[in-house]
């Protein structure tokens, strides 16, 4: 009964993309994923080496050439980042590309959730565009390449945009900027010990006293008399 629905399921498959002018093995695509699954079963944890598969001279890249008629030999892949990654890196490339691919992810759009800004954002939206493609295309992680540039560029713009907001929560210029003033109160002059005057106090009479007491000095006058 499994066979019998996935084979209802495949069927349904293609009628889906046919009905759209897509053909069942989408232009090529799972043949060249067959071979590189195969390719990966045979060598999983080194693989063939970097760029050692697309050359003249391999029987396997002959045949596909052939295959999806390439005269030029040149500019062909597996159109899938991950297979292709396998194929020439095996497992152990696969993760690594795996962990980089998520690290900038979160990093991206942990930046986006915390600052919501138009470069944050254009960043988040490439990033998603870019690992979507990784299905269908091998584009990211080409050397020379404009995609990848721009991908690891927005992991160091959203790094440097959280260590930014970090510095600027744990500086002591910053605590003291947003520490808010002290205003002084209205009867500052009689709060302050230091600034508050002794009153006058009043006598028997109603006129207030002078509680400062003066010595007289005697007058040269009376001195000589």
């Amino acid at each position: 009964m499994l066979g019998s629905a996935l084979w209802l399921l495949d069927g349904v498959f293609d009628i889906a993309l046919t009905s759209i002018g897509k053909d069942s093995t989408l232009t090529g695509r799972t043949v060249l994923w067959s071979q590189a699954i195969d390719l990966i079963a045979d060598h999983p944890f080194g693989g063939l080496g970097l760029q050692a598969f697309w050359i003249e001279g391999n029987r396997g890249a002959e045949r596909l050439w052939a295959f999806f008629f390439i005269d030029t030999r040149a500019g062909f892949h597996f159109h899938n980042l991950w297979l292709e990654i396998g194929v020439e890196l095996g497992l152990l490339g696969i993760a690594i590309a795996f962990l980089t691919t998520l690290l900038v992810v979160v990093n991206v759009f942990q930046w986006m959730l915390n600052d919501p800004r138009p470069e944050s954002c254009f960043f988040a939206g490439f990033v998603a565009l870019v690992v979507f493609r990784t299905f269908g295309e091998a584009e990211l992680y080409v050397q020379f390449y404009l995609v990848p540039m721009i991908f690891l560029a927005g992991y160091y713009y959203a790094v440097s945009a959280q260590l930014t907001h970090v510095s600027s929560k744990t500086s002591p210029s910053a605590s003291h900027a947003a520490r808010p003033a002290r205003v002084p109160p209205r009867n500052w002059r009689h709060s302050s010990p230091r600034l508050r005057r002794a009153r006058p106090t009043r006598t028997g009479g109603g006129r207030p006293a002078n509680t400062l007491h003066r010595t007289r000095i005697p007058s040269v006058r009376t001195a000589r008399a």
